[in-house]
């Protein structure tokens, strides 16, 4: 139950792939770095108005990069997005940015990307809308795990095998 994450915004960085591919544990608060910048524009890319605080020195119209730090603002941005997509699922609801999230936000921006829209194309004050599958299984599928891991610890022991609920 892992992806690549292959849209422009989060594609690319090594680390953020391990974090996709349940190699590393998510990104919590007060972790700095590319990584941390990349989920931040992607944040951004998705939800234009979301309240990154000071994350952008300017709220991203001018292109200044973003601080790279995830601090409070962040944290928020990205439990209310995990609210906003997994709204049965309270357990994703921690505001750390593991692979559930990752692969939600990278799929909905690929989308968003192939249907021309882009980061450009997204209109100010809407709402990303809910996916419906976050994760596709590792069948390919499209059913859902019997029973989603709610800590990193359970992901990292999660048999793959097990992960989909038809095979």
């Amino acid at each position: 139950m892992t992806c690549v994450l292959a849209s422009r915004e989060l594609g690319g960085n090594a680390e953020l792939q391990k974090v996709a591919h349940e190699i590393r544990p998510p990104l919590k608060r007060w972790a700095q770095g590319a990584e941390v910048q990349q989920v931040q524009r992607a944040m951004r890319a998705l939800e234009p108005d979301c309240d990154l605080g000071r994350s952008f020195d300017k709220p991203g119209a001018d292109g200044r990069p973003p601080d790279g730090i995830y601090g409070d603002k962040t944290w928020q941005a990205i439990k209310a997005f995990q609210v906003r997509q997994f709204p049965t699922h309270p357990e994703w609801h921690t505001g750390f940015c593991g692979w559930v999230t990752l692969c939600a936000m990278d799929r909905m921006l690929q989308r968003r990307a192939s249907a021309g829209g882009g980061a450009a194309g997204a209109s100010a004050g809407a709402t990303a809308p809910q996916l419906a599958d976050p994760i596709s299984s590792s069948c390919g599928n499209g059913s859902l795990p019997a029973r989603w891991p709610t800590t990193w610890r359970q992901v990292s022991t999660m048999s793959k095998s097990a992960s989909c609920t038809q095979c």
